[in-house]
């Protein structure tokens, strides 16, 4: 056996960053001939007053760890600084231009051209790290529809009613169409090189169409009708035997409203509704004005964006996905299910937030966001 190593006597030199002179005197001599002359690493780490394993760990290193002066050009705190104050202000900046709101600089090489104007010179690539930095994140813009009245009709109906939705109860209605396409997440997690799996969009035209009524602490679903495939079909060539259904003022009144007309007038909530034809009927309008529901009859045109009722298709949807409905009565159970489970804390925050949505509206200028 041999003989146990001899403990070191002297006292561990409390550690402290490789400096770079340690660095360059470490570098010359890795450069020395290797003979009887050159010093060991342990006697070099004594003259350095470092550990002989210390200066061994980064001898065997490539490059020393240490921190590099920095590029030529390369902005400091400050200048970074002004300029993502100054490329926060860009990205927020819309111009209206024939009653059109439209983003000023919507692309990163437009924003590196205003900030050269401004004195902030940089890349398209930087400008794209600071908007990260500032938590901006690049969305697509939705296609919508709208006539050089809407926004001054928007902007009316929210000053009118900014104070009302904050007293008086309101029940929002809505209607929607649901088929039997995958609307479950767009996004998914794989290994690198995987691919993910696809969306089904289904060939099939089936679809269950639903009307619903969402008030504080109240909620009500009607499935209106239910159209299968086959009797698409049968209608394309020609037979009467599978008529489409109607929904017209009458079987709006009768499947919609005498439901929900007792608990409104019960609770002295007002009747939010669309410009369907339908609902603004003369005989729905009658019909509301016998049983005594209040109700609105100014909603503008083109306005879902101020529904809340709107936000209850976006949750059901990938729900409803979830059950793979293949038929008609498979969809309309799944969103009768996914209805009646719905929290009734999602509902109430739903109807809350038409006062969010009325005060964003009137800020915009009846401009829709």
């Amino acid at each position: 056996m041999g003989k146990p190593a001899k403990k070191s006597t002297s006292s561990p030199t409390p550690y402290k960053r490789f400096s770079e002179a340690e660095h360059e005197a470490l570098k010359i001599y890795k450069r020395l001939p290797k003979n009887a002359h050159k010093p060991s690493l342990r006697d070099l780490g004594k003259a350095m007053r470092r550990d002989e394993s210390t200066l061994r760990y980064w001898a065997g290193k490539r490059c020393a760890a240490r921190k590099l002066p920095p590029k030529e050009g390369a902005a400091s705190v400050a200048e970074r600084t002004a300029r993502r104050k100054a490329l926060a202000k860009l990205a927020e900046t819309v111009r209206v231009v024939n009653n059109r709101r439209l983003p000023a600089f919507p692309t990163a090489p437009a924003m590196c051209t205003e900030l050269k104007v401004l004195g902030h010179a940089c890349t398209p690539q930087t400008v794209r790290n600071d908007l990260r930095a500032l938590g901006f994140v690049r969305r697509a813009r939705r296609t919508i529809t709208s006539t050089a009245n809407d926004a001054p009709a928007r902007l009316a109906f929210a000053k009118k009613h900014r104070n009302t939705a904050r007293k008086a109860r309101v029940a929002f209605t809505d209607e929607k169409s649901f088929h039997l396409h995958d609307f479950t997440s767009r996004f998914m997690y794989v290994r690198r090189g995987a691919q993910p799996l696809g969306r089904e969009r289904t060939s099939d035209n089936t679809s269950v169409y639903v009307w619903a009524c969402i008030a504080t602490n109240y909620k009500k679903l009607v499935v209106i009708s239910q159209t299968e495939q086959k009797a698409r079909v049968a209608r394309a060539q020609g037979r009467t035997d599978t008529a489409k259904p109607k929904y017209d003022a009458q079987a709006y009144i009768r499947k919609c409203l005498v439901p929900v007309v007792g608990y409104l007038k019960q609770q002295d909530i007002t009747l939010q509704y669309d410009g369907h034809r339908a609902h603004t009927s003369r005989r729905a309008r009658d019909y509301l004005a016998r049983r005594g529901v209040k109700h609105w009859d100014d909603w503008p045109a083109r306005s879902p964006d101020m529904n809340p009722a709107e936000h209850v298709w976006s949750y059901l949807q990938p729900r409803v996905s979830l059950h793979v409905p293949r038929n008609a009565q498979q969809l309309a159970a799944a969103i009768r299910l996914e209805f009646d489970a719905m929290p009734m804390s999602v509902v109430n925050r739903t109807v809350a937030s038409f006062t969010t949505k009325v005060n964003r509206t009137i800020r915009q200028g009846g401009h829709m966001s």
